[in-house]
């Protein structure tokens, strides 16, 4: 995993002073509010790191196009696999949390989901070398994870 610079020195900066004000209210809330502790600091934890970095994560794929559209079509499986998992998770652990934890028990039920998901819209074209699925492209609103949204790749089903 690399990091892609998509933001500017100021933007960045930006950025990073908002994770931290989460990251502060957060923290000065949880006396109060222990339900808001957990997704806040992944949330502020999420934009300092951004911030930080001036950009998202990228996560390389192979330089052969063939593996490298296996490895998107893996990491496609292991999202796809994670949703019956999370339903599950959801039917049996979050009846049983106690009211006042329900933001936390939520958040840690649909990290389940969400690593693979984020893992895969930060994956690396093979083509055009950007993020498959973090874009602003004539596909960006419909992407299933077939295309990439900047070139076009086809991702699943071969290449071409």
């Amino acid at each position: 995993m690399t990091w892609k610079r998509l933001f500017g020195p100021m933007t960045g900066r930006i950025v990073f002073v908002f994770g931290i004000t989460v990251v502060v209210g957060t923290l000065a809330s949880a006396v109060d509010n222990l339900d808001a502790l957990v997704p806040g600091l992944i949330v502020g934890g999420a934009w300092t790191a951004a911030g930080a970095k001036r950009g998202l994560p990228i996560f390389a794929t192979s330089r052969d196009r063939r593996a490298a559209a296996d490895q998107i079509r893996t990491r496609r499986r292991i999202l796809l696999a994670s949703l019956p998992i999370l339903v599950a998770l959801g039917f049996t652990v979050l009846p049983r949390v106690p009211h006042r934890m329900m933001g936390t028990a939520f958040m840690l039920v649909a990290l389940v989901a969400a690593v693979p998901f984020c893992v895969l819209a930060l994956t690396e074209c093979p083509r055009c070398h950007r993020h498959i699925a973090v874009g602003t492209g004539p596909s960006a609103p419909l992407v299933p994870f077939t295309r990439c949204v900047h070139c076009g790749e086809k991702l699943i089903g071969g290449t071409g």
